[in-house]
C-alpha cells in the first residue's frame, strides 16, 4: 500500500488558506482587544478623575470648616476599593494598601497636600474586560470555524477533481488494458478544473481506442505467426529471441537433431554472427539415424530509415517433402520396371497357359505315381510364375483412388477379422493397438491391400510362430501405421525392394502408398524382427 505524502495536493491547498484565515481572524481580535481595553481604560480613568476631583472638594471644605481631625477618622475608613490616600510625607492615610494595583490617576491639589490615587487591579480589570468581551471572544471562535469550514470545501473542490484525475492516470499507467472514465461531475463543470477532466476524457477515450486497435492488431499479427506453415523467430540486435512460433519452438527442442554435431538452435546462432547463409536444405540426424531436413532463411529488418534492428529468421520442415523426392525417383524406375514387366507379363502369359495345359494333358495319361507327382509339381511352378505375373501386372496399371476419411480401428479390424484364423493355423498372434479418434485420408482398398501385403510377408517369414502387432499412433502432424513382427528379420534395410521370398510384393506396397502420398519405411536385423513403417500427413 502507498503511504500518503505528508503535504499532498489538499494540505498544500488548505494550509495557506487556513492561515490566512487565522491570522486575518487573529489580527481583527488583537485590534479588537486593544480598542475595548483603551475604551475600558478611558471610561475608568474619566471615573478616576471624577472621584478624586470630589474627595478633593470634600477635603478643602473640611479645611475650611476646621475639621481636619474628623476627615482623617473619615478617610481612614475608606473602603479599599481603588482609591488610595496618602499624607505629604508619603504616610498612608487610608483606601487601598500601597502595592496592590497600578496607579490609573492621581492628584495632590488640595489644602492639605495629600496625594489621591486611582488604583486598578491588573488581573481583576483584564477579566472584567473579557467578561464584557464574551461574545466578541465567541465571535471571534466561530468565525476561525468559519474560515476552517471554507478553507476545508475550497480545498476538496480544487483537490477531490486533481487528485481523481491522477490517480486516473496512474491506473492507466500501471493497467492500462483495464477500462477507465471520469467523474460526470467533474466533466460539467465550467471552470479550468472542468475543461482539464473534459481534455484528460477525451484523451483517455483516443487511448483506449488506440489501445484497443494495437490490441486487435496484435492478436492478428500473432495468429498469423503461428497459423504459417513456417517456424519464425525474430532476434533483436543483441541475439535475444523477440519472437517465435509454436512450430519454431517444437523445432529448437529437438536437440537430439545434429548437422556436424550442431543442433538448430546454434546453426541459427552462427548465422546470425557470421552471417552465413545456407543456401541447400540441412539435414539433421539423430542418434538412432532417423532425420529432420530444414531449409534456412534469414532476413534483416529495416526500420524507416532503412536502420537494422533485427532479423527474422525462417525454417521450413522439408523432411516430408524430401521422403516424397526421393520415393518419387524411386518410382520413377519403378515406373519403368512396371512397364517392362507389363510388356514381359503379356508375352509370358500365353507360353505358361500352354505349358499348363500341356502338363495338365499329359498328367492324365501317367500311370506312375512319381511321374503324377511331378505333373502336379509342376503345374504348381507354374500357377507360381502365373502369380509372379499377375504381380508384374499390377505394377504397369494405374489404378484410379477414391480417397475418404477411414478410422484406422476399423481399417485394423476388418484385417484383424480376416488374417485372424490364418495367423492362429500358422502359430502366430495376431493383435492390434489403436486409439478410436485416429482418422486417415486415404483409398481404403489400397490400404487393405498394402497391410494384406504386409502381413502375409511377415506369415510367410515366421515359420516357427509368434506374434504380430497392428499398432497406430499419432505424432505432431504425422499418422503413424506400424506392422511389428518378431519373426527371424532381414540382413539389411529394404525401404521399397524386393520381398523376403524374392517376389515383388514390397514394390506394389511401395507404389500403392506413394499414390496415397504415405511415406513408407522398413526396419529389420537378423533375430530381431522386421518393423514396417506407413506415415502419413494428418
Amino acid at each position: 500500500m502507498r503511504r500518503r505524502p505528508i503535504f499532498d495536493i489538499e494540505r498544500k491547498i488548505l494550509l495557506p488558506f487556513l492561515l490566512l484565515g487565522i491570522v486575518s481572524t487573529a489580527i481583527f481580535g488583537v485590534i479588537l482587544y486593544d480598542t475595548s481595553r483603551s475604551t475600558k481604560l478611558a471610561k475608568e480613568r474619566n471615573l478616576a478623575e471624577n472621584n478624586i476631583a470630589l474627595m478633593e472638594f470634600d477635603i478643602d471644605y473640611s479645611v475650611r470648616m476646621g475639621q481636619v481631625q474628623q476627615l482623617r477618622e473619615k478617610y481612614r475608613e475608606l473602603p479599599q476599593f481603588h482609591i488610595l490616600i496618602e499624607d505629604r510625607d508619603g504616610a498612608f492615610i487610608g483606601g487601598t494598601p500601597v502595592g496592590t494595583g497600578e496607579v490609573l490617576y492621581s492628584s495632590s491639589d488640595n489644602r492639605l497636600g495629600w496625594k489621591i490615587s486611582y488604583t486598578v487591579d491588573p488581573q481583576v480589570f483584564t477579566t472584567e474586560l473579557l467578561h464584557e468581551q464574551k461574545y466578541t471572544v465567541l465571535a471571534i471562535i466561530a468565525q476561525l470555524i468559519l474560515v476552517l469550514q471554507a478553507s476545508i470545501l475550497i480545498a476538496d473542490n480544487i483537490s477531490t477533481p486533481i487528485r481523481r484525475l491522477s490517480y486516473a492516470c496512474r491506473t492507466v499507467s500501471e493497467q492500462p488494458q483495464e477500462p477507465w472514465d471520469v467523474d460526470v461531475e467533474f466533466t460539467k463543470r465550467g471552470d479550468e478544473l472542468g475543461q482539464l477532466a473534459r481534455a484528460f476524457q477525451g484523451m483517455l477515450r483516443n487511448l483506449q481506442r488506440y489501445t484497443a486497435d494495437l490490441r486487435r492488431e496484435k492478436n492478428l499479427n500473432q495468429t498469423i505467426v503461428e497459423s504459417l506453415p513456417l517456424a519464425v523467430i525474430a532476434y533483436d540486435q543483441d541475439q535475444n529471441i523477440l519472437l517465435s512460433n509454436s512450430r519454431a519452438q517444437n523445432l529448437l527442442a529437438k536437440t537430439e537433431y545434429r548437422h556436424e554435431g550442431k543442433p538448430l538452435s546454434a546453426l541459427l546462432e552462427e548465422c546470425l554472427e557470421n552471417q552465413k547463409v545456407f543456401y541447400d536444405p540441412i539435414q539433421l540426424t539423430d542418434e538412432e539415424n532417423h532425420r529432420l531436413d530444414v531449409e534456412l532463411g534469414v532476413w534483416r529488418l529495416m526500420d524507416e530509415n532503412q536502420k537494422s534492428w533485427g532479423v527474422l529468421c525462417t525454417v521450413d520442415d522439408i523432411t516430408y517433402r524430401k521422403l516424397m523426392e526421393e520415393q518419387a525417383v524411386q518410382d520413377e524406375k519403378l515406373i519403368y520396371t512396371g512397364k517392362l514387366a507389363a510388356e514381359l507379363a503379356h508375352e509370358i502369359r500365353n507360353p505358361l497357359a500352354g505349358i499348363r495345359v500341356g502338363v495338365q494333358v499329359v498328367e492324365r495319361h501317367v500311370t506312375q505315381e512319381n511321374d503324377r507327382v511331378l505333373c502336379e509339381t509342376i503345374v504348381g511352378e507354374v500357377d507360381r510364375i502365373n502369380l509372379l505375373v499377375e504381380n508384374l501386372c499390377s505394377l504397369g496399371r494405374k489404378r484410379e483412388l477414391k480417397k475418404d476419411l477411414i478410422p484406422v480401428d476399423e481399417l485394423f479390424g476388418e484385417i484383424l477379422l480376416l488374417y485372424s484364423k490364418i495367423a492362429e493355423n500358422s502359430h502366430i498372434h495376431l493383435r492390434c493397438e489403436v486409439p478410436k479418434d485416429i482418422l486417415l485420408y486415404a483409398d481404403k482398398s489400397a490400404m487393405k491391400q498394402v497391410l494384406i501385403n504386409l502381413i502375409n510377408n511377415s506369415i510367410k517369414a515366421m515359420k516357427s510362430g509368434g506374434e504380430i502387432l497392428m499398432r497406430a499412433d499419432m505424432r505432431e502432424d504425422r499418422v503413424c501405421l506400424w506392422i511389428i513382427d518378431d519373426g527371424p528379420g532381414m540382413a539389411a534395410e529394404r525401404p521399397g525392394g524386393e520381398n523376403r521370398d524374392g517376389g515383388m510384393g514390397l514394390s506394389i506396397v511401395s507404389q500403392l502408398l506413394r499414390q496415397n502420398d504415405a511415406a513408407f519405411h522398413m526396419e529389420s536385423a537378423p533375430g530381431q524382427g522386421t518393423k514396417a513403417k506407413i506415415t502419413f500427413r494428418r
